[in-house]
This record gives structure tokens, C-alpha cells and sequence, in this order.
């Protein structure tokens, strides 16, 4: 990388008073000025070279459906958990997110399913009765992106396949800058960019591999220049789009939460349906309409109970209403 320059003058410097002195400090700010220039076009070209060869390998993935093996802790609550997880992303900014686990506080082990998933219009969420209390529970909202897109368990498959996806990545080439110098890490030689940021934003920080397609190998968050997430990837070589995460280990860095995955299997654009995003809430689930500000109890064959403020404000019998819903009733 070209090496930036700069000029520092001091005011007890003494001020060129010959006329060679001047065009000797001309032709030194010209010569200066034109190398940070070419810096600057350097460092744009680099760039632009990048964002070529991540949009390549987002193009030529249009949906992706892959599992892993995930283990993950979280400190405050001393919770461990294990579980394996799929992952589906259709078109259009759907997506599926499953997982089933079992998750460890002290003594206590309960395993478990969580869904969430968008179609494009609306989340979706269900948790398990292990998990969620004493009955299966879900919500169901409108919104423009999905729910789980913010998860670090993610984060890996999102920079390396849809880096310019909104609102994560979010990476634009106008806002990507060179870190000024390499890094060496695990005896490869990395090119660092970062996002633009204004006061008090987050900064993202990307550790690619030039002799690999540019992948990511470490993301760094960073707040007021401090690093408070990093995630570490490693790749696998792959026929159709020449690499793909195989393992992975993130953090932040209070040390509340850390998690690592490792690919079992994947399919590059496979044919998804519609349905795929849908969730078919089971008997006895009970769903939050976040829409509508109600609560609606499932039964049998897509059968549902409104249940009213009034009866949430009274308090009410699960039992009786499920009883009362699989006899016939409904909305």
C-alpha cells in the first residue's frame, strides 16, 4: 500500500525568504500532494475491486439453505447451550431461522425448539413450552426486515453472502475506507476496511483475505474506537462460489456472551417455497397478534381463540380455554 504523507510546520520554523527556497518548498508540497493523491485513487481502486468480488458471490447465491452445530454461553445468566441450527434464506429478504438445543443453568437442562422467521412482510416466533413457560408461545408482527437478522449466529453467512444487505451488513462501497497498513494474523497477510461512522456509531471492521476472494476472516465492532464484538470465520473450499464459512467463534468483549458454530451441511440455491417461511402454530400455542394488541390461543386444524383484554385483565384458565377451543369453539 502506498505510504500516506504529511506536512507539519512548526511556527518557530523559519519561513523560506530566498526565491530558490520557495520553489524548493513548491515542488516538495506538489510532489507530496500528488502521492496523496494517487493514495486516494489507490485506495478507491482497492475498493471498488473489492465490492466487485463480494457482489459476484452474492449474485451467484440466491437462496441458501445450511446447518450447523452451535454452542453458545451467556455470562450474567450462566446458561450454556448446544443445539443445531437451520438456516434458510429465500429471495427477497426471507428467512428461517431453527433451532433445536438444549440449553444448561446449574443443575437445570431443558431442550427445546425456537423458530423465527419473515416472509418478506411479516416475523414470525415460536418457542417451545420447555422454553417458554408452562405452554407453547409465539408472536406474529408486520415489520420491513426480520426479526433475527441482527443475530451474531448469523453474521457470518450475512457478510459473506449479502455484505450489502439492509439493515445487516449494511456495508456500502462510498462507505468503506482502507485502514492505513496491513495486519498479519495466522501467517496470512490481511487488507483492513472500515466503515464510515459519525459521532457515537458503531464502526465496522473487516480483516479480508486478498488471496482468497477477499473473505472476511475477522469483523471487529468497534464503539468510540474500542472493540465490543468480534467474530472470527474460517473457510472451506467450495466448486460454485469458491469459499464458504466452515467454522466460526464470536464474542463480546464484556465477556456476557460467546458462541461458535461449525457447518454440517449447505445447499446452494436451492428451490424454496412460500410455505417454507410459514409457521404452522401446534395445538395449544399461545400467540401474541402484535398487530392487533390481543392474544389468540391455536387448536386443532388452524382453529384460534381470541382471548380479549378483559379476559387478560380478569386472568383466565389455559386449561378451560384450550378444553373450550378443541370442543369446537373458535373465531
Amino acid at each position: 500500500m502506498t505510504p500516506r504523507f504529511a506536512i507539519t510546520i512548526k511556527r518557530d520554523t523559519q519561513v523560506p525568504r530566498t526565491p530558490l527556497q520557495v520553489c524548493i518548498l513548491f515542488a516538495l508540497v506538489t510532489i507530496l500532494m500528488s502521492e496523496r493523491v494517487a493514495t486516494c485513487q489507490d485506495d478507491r481502486d482497492t475498493i471498488s475491486q473489492i465490492a466487485k468480488v463480494w457482489k459476484k458471490r452474492s449474485d451467484a447465491v440466491r437462496t441458501i439453505r445450511v446447518a450447523w452445530v452451535e454452542t453458545s454461553s451467556r455470562d450474567r445468566s450462566k446458561t450454556a447451550s448446544v443445539g443445531r441450527v437451520v438456516w434458510t434464506l429465500g429471495q427477497g429478504g426471507k428467512s428461517r431461522l431453527e433451532r433445536i438445543g438444549r440449553d444448561s443453568t446449574g443443575s437445570k437442562t431443558v431442550s427445546g425448539k425456537t423458530i423465527s422467521s419473515f416472509d418478506g412482510h411479516k416475523n414470525y416466533s415460536f418457542t417451545s413450552e420447555s422454553l417458554g413457560g408452562d405452554w407453547p408461545r409465539g408472536i406474529v408482527w408486520t415489520d420491513k426486515h426480520n426479526d433475527h437478522i441482527h443475530n451474531i449466529q448469523i453474521r457470518p453467512w450475512l457478510i459473506h453472502l449479502r455484505p450489502f444487505g439492509e439493515p445487516v451488513p449494511g456495508i456500502t462501497t462510498e462507505g468503506l475506507r482502507l485502514r492505513e497498513g496491513n495486519a498479519n494474523e495466522d501467517d496470512r497477510e490481511h487488507l483492513i476496511v472500515r466503515t464510515l461512522a459519525g459521532p457515537g456509531e458503531v464502526v465496522g471492521e473487516y480483516w479480508l483475505d486478498p488471496e482468497r476472494d477477499y473473505v472476511v476472516e475477522k469483523y471487529v465492532e468497534l464503539a468510540n474506537g474500542r472493540a465490543t464484538m468480534t467474530l472470527k470465520i474460517e473457510y472451506e473450499k467450495d466448486t460454485t462460489i469458491g469459499w464458504i464459512p466452515h467454522s466460526w467463534k464470536g464474542s463480546f468483549e464484556n465477556g456476557s456472551f460467546s458462541i461458535s458454530g461449525r457447518t454440517e451441511r449447505y445447499e446452494l440455491n436451492p428451490e424454496i417455497a412460500d410455505s417454507d417461511f410459514d409457521i404452522d402454530f401446534k395445538e395449544g400455542t399461545m400467540v401474541f397478534l402484535r398487530d392487533d394488541g390481543v392474544r389468540a390461543l391455536y387448536g386443532p386444524n388452524g382453529r384460534r381463540r381470541i382471548i380479549t383484554p378483559e379476559e387478560s385483565a380478569a386472568g383466565f384458565s389455559y386449561e378451560e380455554l384450550l378444553s373450550e377451543l378443541t370442543g369446537g369453539a373458535g373465531d
